[in-house]
């Protein structure tokens, strides 16, 4: 009877081990996901933002672009008039 109380405790021993074990492994996967994580959202984040300053300097261009084109629709316009005047009218 003392021999299987003894394997009893140690026994009990053994699970209280492999409890305490898998505690710390379930803790350090959990903090090794949690910083996978983090990097993961950091890398997201960054490429976020390298494609936020894409999508404003290509916004930026095409408003000069529209600008430009105002600009030239109105000398152009200029430039017509002053043609229609200069072209003498052959009949």
């Amino acid at each position: 009877m003392i021999l299987f109380t003894g394997f009893i405790i140690c026994l009990f021993a053994g699970f209280m081990i492999l409890r305490l074990f898998f505690h710390e492994f379930i803790c350090w996967l959990h903090e090794f996901v949690c910083c996978f994580m983090k990097s993961s959202e950091t890398a997201n984040y960054k490429r976020a933002t390298e494609l936020e300053d894409i999508i404003r300097t290509k916004n930026s261009t095409i408003s000069k672009l529209k600008k430009d084109l105002v600009v030239l629709e109105q000398k152009e316009d200029g430039y017509g008039v002053v043609k229609n005047l200069e072209i003498p009218q052959v009949l």
